[in-house]
């Protein structure tokens, strides 16, 4: 995060370059992100749209509009964003993402995990369909299936203190605590035993 000076400072360099280039959907998508990253929801929501206006077809600020949206919790107007985006560009990792995570907030589960694996047939490595997506395997009861999703995301994000303790939770949960020792054998985690 930025100082409460550094912000000021690339807000006001923002302001110069946009009074230059007052129709860059780039600059007002950066207005929006520093805006958002400081709190200033309403600020943010009219530059990701201003961006918007300058260029339809910009998906980093349509991303960036739906994330604000999901965030606040307004779903209908996240997956707007989301549809437009997935629409527009084909299969969107981030947009179907994202999706799966407004059909988890709804409860519904299964239309989330099948948007998840959507997402997992794109691009296999992708660690947050493989986490959430175990969380809702765990959920339906599907132990191993959910085992399995949250140590391939572990694998893959280096030993995420994070991941590491979804793990470990999921092992306690479903009474597989021997799994752990052997995981702890294994890097990375073997520096954990020590």
């Amino acid at each position: 995060m930025y100082s409460r000076g550094e912000h000021e400072n690339l807000s006001k360099r923002l302001i110069e370059l946009l009074h230059h280039f007052p129709n860059s959907p780039i600059l007002y998508n950066v207005q929006g992100a520093l805006n958002a990253c400081s709190g200033n929801i309403k600020l943010a929501e009219s530059a990701y749209k201003n961006s918007l206006l300058m260029d339809p077809e910009y998906h980093a600020a349509r991303k960036n509009l739906g994330k604000l949206y999901l965030e606040l919790g307004d779903h209908t107007k996240a997956e707007q964003q989301f549809n437009y985006l997935i629409e527009k560009s084909g299969e969107h990792e981030d947009g179907i993402n994202s999706l799966a995570m407004i059909s988890t907030n709804r409860g519904n589960s299964a239309k989330a995990l099948t948007q998840y694996q959507k997402v997992l047939d794109l691009n296999p490595d992708n660690v947050i369909a493989l986490t959430n997506s175990a969380n809702i395997l765990y959920g339906q009861g599907k132990i191993d299936s959910a085992l399995t999703s949250i140590e391939r995301a572990l694998n893959l994000s280096d030993g995420s203190p994070d991941l590491f303790g979804n793990l470990c939770s999921f092992l306690e949960r479903s009474n597989k605590l021997h799994v752990l020792q052997i995981l702890l054998d294994k890097p990375p985690y073997e520096h954990i035993r020590r």
